[in-house]
């Protein structure tokens, strides 16, 4: 049987200002989930205000927090919740992305129903389309906590597949690691899950090389380099 090609991540346009937005779940929507150390990993070598979705039920965004100092600057909306994912709708689009966005993730599936979610997804992906026709989307595949989450997990990746959606593949990146029993505890994904799965988003928006086993280590608040402080900011609205 002859796979499919997959269909190649796009890139964030590194010599201009740009606007990167996820969609997720638990594992991304509190400041230490894997989003913000994206934000980390982004302000290395470019000025990145990270925001994130208050929890409130509002639809409204957190003041942002600002990584790195260099220009061009990248602005990123997290909106993550821990609510069980439910297809965007179209009046809901331009509140939860206020900017139009170069590259949408959306990072779902744990908590997701296997038999709704490629259907939420469509759903979602039709009203982004509509609202910003030059946005690009790209899904995660979610590494399973448990077998339950297997299920859901496949059916998000079958949904890509089928689409032509382009995958970030951090399961198999936490299936790699040489300490896979660091990345996840009882509480759910740990710092170091956070800055693998982090980095491994990162890199495939940057068409870096595929994450080294060396950062699975990593704590959230470590550094590989030199340290980009992170600090409350106005709106770069």
């Amino acid at each position: 049987m002859i796979r499919p090609t997959p269909t190649p991540v796009p890139h964030l346009p590194s010599d201009r200002p740009s606007t990167l937005a996820v969609i997720g779940d638990s594992t991304s929507n509190q400041l230490g989930a894997w989003v913000n150390v994206l934000g980390e990993e982004f302000g290395r070598s470019r000025l990145t205000h990270v925001q994130r979705m208050s929890q409130t039920g509002t639809g409204s965004y957190r003041a942002p927090v600002r990584y790195g100092h260099k220009e061009p600057h990248l602005q990123v909306w997290n909106a993550s919740t821990a609510a069980p994912f439910a297809a965007v709708a179209e009046e809901q689009v331009k509140q939860l992305l206020p900017q139009r966005p170069d590259i949408v993730v959306l990072s779902v599936g744990r908590t997701t129903q296997a038999g709704a979610v490629g259907e939420q997804l469509s759903a979602t992906r039709s009203a982004i389309l509509k609202a910003y026709p030059q946005a690009q989307l790209a899904v995660v595949r979610q590494p399973a906590a448990s077998p339950t989450q297997q299920p859901a997990i496949a059916a998000v990746s079958a949904w890509a597949t089928k689409l032509g959606v382009p995958t970030i593949d951090v399961a198999a990146a936490f299936a790699e690691s040489q300490d896979p029993g660091s990345l996840e505890d009882a509480d759910g994904v740990t710092d170091a899950g956070a800055r693998l799965w982090a980095v491994t988003v990162h890199r495939a928006l940057t068409a870096q090389p595929a994450a080294s086993a060396g950062v699975v280590g990593s704590r959230a608040g470590a550094t590989t380099g030199a340290s980009p402080s992170p600090a409350i900011a106005t709106s770069t609205r």
